[in-house]
């Protein structure tokens, strides 16, 4: 009798759980991430939405840039790291609308997080789909890493990349100022992770923080090449390099295929975009 009731409960709760799921997604009940995240790309681009991440209802602000983000941070797991604590620090740089923040807490729950993001849109987004999975110990904090702090005009245009980046010219359109705060002040204790995806700021960042990465064990940068201004890719490596990490490099987003022949770039003005893992070889 007490397992026919259990089961009868168990049954109710399923069937809750899929009307639940139904009136967010009533075309798309329990479909495969794979398929949500198809269903997600084919909406419009540059407009909020709402789609299902571990029972939580959380929020984007475009279609095709959430699923490669999902796709490379929750699927793939290019953030994944060993720490030698249950409760890592990690300092977040770009934490767009949160994905990297909740990939952190779900491989490590008891992690410690300090999340950075200067694009008003971005950051409700952000705080809100961390609030919905009522994380503790995370800290967001409205405002860009730079080497030093201040205010600086800001490329809010979603329409140009998954992110705002910082104004490089007078006509750059959809600016604002927005408050940025100094990277190497919080590198004072040893950091676990540091994730630093600012969208064409990480080389005057990691040169302001080049004497303090030795504190860091574990560091991610994604490298913008910007067609119009000069590259820094062998400063930034060389500064990893002489902090002691192993450099190892993803080509990703913007390339030239032919680059001898021609040098393609995207509507943002990148030419190329690289994930930078920088490994110490005696934690790896």
């Amino acid at each position: 009798m007490f397992r026919r009731a259990a089961e009868k409960i168990a049954r109710k709760l399923h069937e809750a759980a899929i009307q639940a799921f139904s009136r967010v997604f009533p075309k798309h009940r329990f479909k495969s991430i794979e398929n949500e995240l198809i269903r997600v790309e084919a909406l419009p681009r540059y407009k909020e939405f709402d789609t299902c991440l571990d029972g939580k209802v959380i929020s984007g602000v475009d279609s095709v840039c959430y699923a490669a983000m999902h796709r490379e941070i929750l699927g793939q797991e290019i953030y994944r790291f060993r720490a030698s604590t249950a409760s890592p620090y990690i300092l977040d740089c770009g934490a767009n609308i949160g994905l990297s923040v909740i990939y952190f807490k779900k491989l490590y729950p008891a992690a410690r997080i300090l999340a950075f993001e200067p694009d008003p849109q971005v950051f409700g987004i952000l705080e809100g789909n961390v609030r919905k999975f009522g994380f503790g110990d995370v800290t967001l904090i409205p405002k860009g890493v730079w080497d030093s702090e201040s205010v600086l005009r800001f490329v809010t245009d979603i329409e140009l990349g998954v992110g705002g980046h910082i104004a490089s010219g007078s006509n750059d359109s959809g600016t604002l100022s927005v408050p940025v705060t100094r990277l190497r002040d919080y590198i004072v204790d040893r950091v676990d992770f540091l994730k630093v995806d600012i969208e064409g700021a990480e080389c005057e960042v990691i040169n302001d923080c080049a004497d303090v990465l030795h504190r860091v064990d574990n560091i991610f940068v994604e490298y913008h090449s910007f067609a119009n201004r000069r590259q820094c890719l062998a400063h930034l490596l060389t500064i990893l390099s002489n902090a002691g990490f192993r450099v190892h490099l993803h080509t990703i987003g913007a390339h030239s295929h032919q680059p001898f022949v021609r040098l393609d770039s995207l509507s943002n003005g990148m030419d190329m975009q690289l994930n930078i893992f920088g490994v110490r070889p005696e934690l790896a």
